[in-house]
């Protein structure tokens, strides 16, 4: 697969995300992960986090790996990290590191930015004593 392509992919994948769209996660994603989305993280974060929408903000590709710079928001309504729903609407930052083969994404590690998530949904920061 060519790096243009992977990157399309890609942002296919997180338009699915963002649609909800099952039938194009089983086209996108590796049978595992397309299951994990679709009985994990999607009913989760339709419950913790309604209206969460992923913007990619920028894009890098080599070979089979991906990486996808994200622009996340939502509201809050579920428990998260043991912080109570606020009902804040929040936005959020992170990075998607995918690898893909055949043309479906196989491997997709996150990380986002936790620490100010939970500071601005109300978190403290207590040290250590």
């Amino acid at each position: 697969m060519s790096i243009e392509r992977n990157k399309d992919v890609v942002r296919r994948f997180i338009d699915a995300v963002n649609e909800q769209d099952l039938d194009a996660l089983d086209e996108l994603a590796a049978p595992e992960l397309a299951q994990r989305f679709k009985e994990g993280v999607i009913p989760w974060l339709n419950s913790t986090c309604p209206g969460h929408h992923m913007e990619i903000t920028e894009m890098t590709a080599e070979e089979d790996r991906v990486v996808a710079r994200l622009a996340s928001s939502g509201g809050h309504a579920g428990e998260w990290r043991g912080i109570r729903p606020t009902g804040k609407q929040w936005t959020n930052t992170g990075v998607y590191f995918l690898r893909l083969t055949g043309g479906k994404v196989v491997e997709l590690v996150s990380l986002f930015d936790e620490l100010n998530h939970a500071l601005f949904l109300g978190a403290t920061l207590v040290p250590p004593a």
